[in-house]
């Protein structure tokens, strides 16, 4: 559903869905780059795969490295980031990239200039799977409305693997707003891949006009959309906290 817009679910009906992307913003070399610094020497090729990241108010371009030691950020420490300094298609300078998080470059190393590289900028592949997202409504118990966070591999018929409830007093009046992250939240249970900053901190803003334990009237004020996940669900079942009521 479309944010904003009013609809009615009854208990056990998906209320709202998103799938993740598994492509992302970034850039593909046209020509080849070769940086040398002591002993480190990495060559690219036409054609490598960059990925986009802000740092400083300026954008990097970086090589997503060692493809067994990649971070669910899509980097590794062998990664690289260039830099086009005079906005004209070429990528003029390029950096050792040594700390960064899901969605920021944080530190570099080694700078160094380097012959103009064409590149353009596109969207890149990002995630092997797509995952998706749902609320689901769970009827109403002492006084609270239930609504159960699931996240599952997309056109997977098998029960979610993670699931998590989220609780909410039922509106008298006034309508009632729950703030539900994409993320886990400190101290659950969680899939290993969420151990890693894999996810951006994104909420959804869920309102609630009206309910009782077989339906809810409700509205999505704000989506989590977009969001991106690289690596995979645990498959250890499910993993379920109820967090306490407001």
């Amino acid at each position: 559903m479309a944010p904003n817009t009013f609809a009615t679910a009854t208990k056990g009906e998906v209320i709202y869905s998103e799938t993740s992307s598994r492509m992302t913003d970034g850039a593909i070399l046209n020509g080849e780059a070769d940086y040398r610094y002591a002993l480190n020497h990495k060559h690219l090729l036409p054609g490598t795969v960059l990925l986009t990241f802000p740092f400083n108010g300026r954008t990097y371009y970086c090589s997503q490295g060692d493809e067994q030691k990649k971070s669910d950020a899509g980097l590794s420490f062998n990664s690289i980031c260039f830099l086009d300094r005079k906005g004209d298609g070429t990528f003029d300078q390029i950096q050792d990239l040594v700390f960064y998080n899901d969605t920021l470059v944080q530190a570099f190393g080694q700078t160094a200039d380097i012959a103009p590289t064409p590149y353009h900028v596109q969207q890149v592949p990002f995630g092997q799977v797509s995952v998706q997202s749902d609320l689901v409504f769970d009827g109403v118990k002492d006084g609270y409305v239930i609504i159960e966070h699931r996240l599952h591999p997309q056109d997977v018929a098998a029960p979610a693997p993670y699931r998590r409830k989220f609780f909410v007093q039922v509106p008298q009046q006034d309508p009632v707003t729950l703030s539900i992250p994409l993320e886990p939240f400190e101290g659950m249970s969680m899939p290993e891949v969420f151990k890693l900053p894999a996810l951006q901190v994104v909420m959804l803003n869920l309102v609630i006009t009206k309910a009782d334990d077989r339906s809810v009237q409700y509205s999505i004020l704000k989506s989590w959309a977009p969001w991106r996940m690289s690596g995979t669900l645990s498959q250890k079942g499910e993993f379920t906290t109820v967090p306490t009521a407001p």
